[in-house]
């Protein structure tokens, strides 16, 4: 397991005084790369490396929201690997030992070369393994269903400042989107989010929402109908 410590800066905030949904899925980003940095499996040995990982799809169920100023120890740990797949959960503790989020990963280890799904190597298992069970939380399925009766907003083209060292928009970004998007404000209580295609400089986002009682979904699509990424807030 891996930890990092912190506190909820002033731009981290909404005007309510609650760490944004976005900061809160940056830490746990954050998190995992200082992991897999400390493991020899980071940003500074992928030129070295015969893969990578892809982040398939996220899962965070906020119980509550962090606030202005607050202590907080956000932790990481892969606890599973099939096939091509690793598993990774994360919290996030306040001050009292408080678990204020839970959270779980799906990743994709791709082949350097061929960008494709590749088994994962024995090596790269043992680096991050670390022999400490999955939380105890519900686990939905990877995949988030799109509804039939979507409404098509307008388009929105992506920013130099959404791309990450790896040349494509970074995770946080497409739940930055559908925040844009919406124009949700309320923290809810499960964000599920499901990448398909990575998006680069020059694409344009088409998104398709859906609205309830209880949920919003946004399909993140190009414009010949290709899926980026699937979003999902819960109340």
């Amino acid at each position: 397991m891996r930890e990092i410590k912190s506190h909820v800066r002033f731009s981290e905030a909404d005007r309510f005084g609650q760490m944004t949904v976005d900061s809160i899925i940056n830490y746990l980003q954050d998190c995992a790369m200082v992991h897999s940095e400390s493991v020899g499996r980071g940003i500074s040995s992928m030129d070295e490396a015969d893969g990578y990982w892809f982040l398939y799809s996220w899962q965070v169920d906020i119980h509550r929201a962090p606030v202005l100023f607050e202590n907080i120890t956000v932790r990481t740990n892969p606890y599973d690997f099939k096939g091509f797949f690793g598993y990774r959960n994360f919290e996030i503790i306040g001050e009292d030992d408080e678990v204020l989020v839970q959270a779980n990963s799906i990743w994709v280890y791709l082949d350097s070369e061929t960008n494709q799904p590749a088994r994962i190597p024995q090596d790269e298992k043992d680096a991050y393994y670390t022999g400490i069970p999955a939380l105890d939380m519900e686990y939905c399925d990877r995949k988030i269903e799109i509804p039939e009766d979507v409404v098509e907003y307008s388009p929105v083209p992506v920013m130099n400042s959404q791309l990450d060292i790896n040349q494509h928009v970074n995770n946080c970004e497409y739940i930055r989107t559908f925040i844009a998007v919406t124009g949700i404000e309320a923290i809810p209580s499960r964000v599920r989010a499901e990448y398909k295609v990575s998006a680069t400089e020059g694409d344009v986002f088409h998104p398709y929402v859906y609205f309830d009682s209880e949920k919003c979904i946004a399909d993140l699509r190009a414009e010949d109908g290709t899926a980026y990424a699937a979003i999902e807030f819960t109340f």
